[in-house]
């Protein structure tokens, strides 16, 4: 059986700055802005005379909590392609069954190469670590004296995620808007999750009943 080479996993290493400590983070993935986002950003970032592209770009989101800003928003242009989940899965199980012919061979020969593999080992050269490309702060949630402790994406939302601060805060954030919907007061040390539930307005709009006046 021939030897397959499984693909080169692509990444990228962002240095998050602008902000204070950081206590977590969450990726909501692609995003793409609204006409009126994109020449609103333009005219802040350039001005008056400032040039909008027809096009609206692809940006990474990535969203911070801790301090200075309580919650921050970041944004990359998103240039580089993602690897498919099938050659991820390959890569996987390419690596898994070398893994476990090395360990076969290991016990039939009763470790007669051991000395040999272990030199070879120290021999490879150690895997060149990337440099973190910094990425700026673009908006955020000011408050000094407040502190992000955890945020959660909605599975089923990702542009809601809900936030916990040192104030025993639960803050239920719009990510595309970069605003807070709703706050919960006296939620110390709370773990968040998301239920999934339907009101009597979603029954109405789903079945169209009429209402009575």
């Amino acid at each position: 059986m021939s030897s397959f080479d499984p693909p080169p996993l692509s990444y990228k290493k962002w240095i998050l700055r602008g902000s204070g400590s950081i206590a977590g983070h969450v990726s909501p993935g692609s995003v793409v802005l609204s006409p009126f986002d994109q020449m609103r950003t333009a005219s802040v970032l350039g001005g008056f005379n400032a040039s909008v592209s027809s096009n609206s770009p692809t940006m990474a989101q990535y969203v911070t909590v801790g301090t200075s800003p309580f919650v921050g928003f970041s944004y990359a242009l998103d240039g580089s392609s993602q690897p498919l989940l099938s050659h991820v899965a390959l890569a996987v199980a390419s690596k898994l069954k070398s893994a476990l012919f090395n360990a076969a061979s290991g016990w039939l020969t009763w470790g007669r190469n051991a000395k040999q593999n272990q030199d070879t080992n120290q021999a490879k050269p150690k895997p060149k670590v990337e440099l973190g490309t910094p990425l700026d702060l673009r908006s955020g949630l000011p408050d000094l004296r407040r502190k992000g402790d955890s945020i959660v994406l909605a599975p089923s939302a990702p542009w809601l995620a809900a936030t916990t601060d040192s104030f025993g805060r639960v803050m239920l954030i719009d990510l595309m808007k970069s605003c807070v919907l709703r706050v919960w007061k006296g939620y110390r040390d709370a773990q968040l999750g998301f239920v999934r539930s339907y009101d009597d307005t979603q029954k109405h709009h789903q079945f169209g009943s009429s209402t009575k006046s």
